[in-house]
């Protein structure tokens, strides 16, 4: 579950996919509350975006999980701004 990014629309999915094979880099933005959760269609893996973008910084068993697949790790935080 961890490894695998899920998106609710089929339809989205499909398109979202023929972006990820078109792009040279692919960048996932996500809210925390979002990791580790399963929705109805798989869109991808982890390992797939080569940069995931979350608003705090999720779990250490995500973290190891996302730099072994290669993806670089950004947490986007306006704590102390």
């Amino acid at each position: 579950m961890g490894s695998d990014v899920f998106y609710m629309d089929e339809a989205a999915v499909r398109t979202k996919w023929a972006m990820i094979n078109s792009a040279t880099k692919n960048v996932l933005l996500v809210g925390k509350n979002q990791i580790n959760q399963q929705a109805l269609y798989q869109l991808a893996s982890v390992g797939e975006f080569d940069v995931l973008i979350t608003d705090k910084a999720p779990d250490e068993s995500f973290t190891k999980l996302a730099k072994a697949s290669g993806v670089e790790l950004i947490v986007a935080s306006n704590e102390g701004a």
